[in-house]
């Protein structure tokens, strides 16, 4: 297992996850604007496809869907669609739904711009790296006011579809960004395998932000760990 010993003196760029880590989606809001955009491609109420998909697909996955994950909405809306819906580009449509709810429906978690502003007045680089596209982080910032913290966006489903941050180019393109050494820049994300393993194969330092205390066993690998971005504050200031 890789594994990092930190050292926040060295630090001078935060290069920051979306969904798990600043932003959630609201479930109630996702299935309002579920319900409104898909209404009319439907026979029936949308929401009842849904309700009677949901069992068969987290079965078929062995685990609750997540809905402020983005594979959750593309691959269960893509199914109802196919299977009670009648349009022609199913993962364009597909596509256009997810991008307004992550839009429309996120929401900042309480300590965000408290970090967000402290970090910039300390004159660190802010970075996002999402798997998102670039219009859908673009948007979503604005609408919550908080891009003028960020000085650059990266996608890595725009880069790389299906290996996402594990390709290489992405922590590459980090690292030009930011242009600064590798052991300067901190990633932090809330995904075990999908941020802070490939941040650390790729030589980035890595936080792992636990908010629901979904690794409690974490001791047993060298992964840094915090619960909230407050703790940001003994670390880094």
């Amino acid at each position: 297992m890789v594994g990092n010993v930190l050292k926040p003196d060295k630090i001078e760029a935060i290069i920051f996850d979306l969904d798990g880590t600043l932003l959630y989606v609201v479930p109630e809001k996702a299935i309002e604007l579920y319900r409104k955009l898909t209404f009319p491609y439907f026979s029936r109420d949308p929401l009842e496809i849904y309700e009677e998909v949901y069992p068969e697909w987290k079965k078929k996955l062995g685990h609750i869907l997540n809905p402020s994950k983005r594979s959750t909405y593309l691959y269960l809306w893509c199914y109802c669609i196919k299977r009670d819906g009648s349009i022609e580009d199913i993962k364009e449509f597909a596509e256009k739904i997810q991008t307004t709810i992550e839009i429309e429906a996120s929401e900042m978690y309480e300590d965000v711009v408290d970090i967000l502003t402290k970090l910039k007045e300390n004159g660190y680089t802010i970075g996002i790296l999402s798997e998102r596209t670039l219009v859908s982080i673009v948007r979503t910032l604005r609408r919550l006011s908080i891009d003028k913290f960020v000085d650059f966006y990266l996608s890595s489903s725009d880069i790389d579809k299906i290996n996402g941050k594990r390709n290489p180019e992405i922590w590459s393109r980090i690292t030009k960004f930011v242009d600064k050494p590798k052991e300067n820049i901190c990633y932090i994300g809330d995904d075990l395998k999908h941020d802070i393993l490939p941040a650390l194969q790729n030589g980035i330092n890595a936080l792992l932000i636990d908010r629901n205390d979904r690794f409690s066993n974490i001791d047993d690998i060298q992964i840094n760990v915090i619960n909230s971005l407050w703790e940001l504050n003994n670390l880094l200031f």
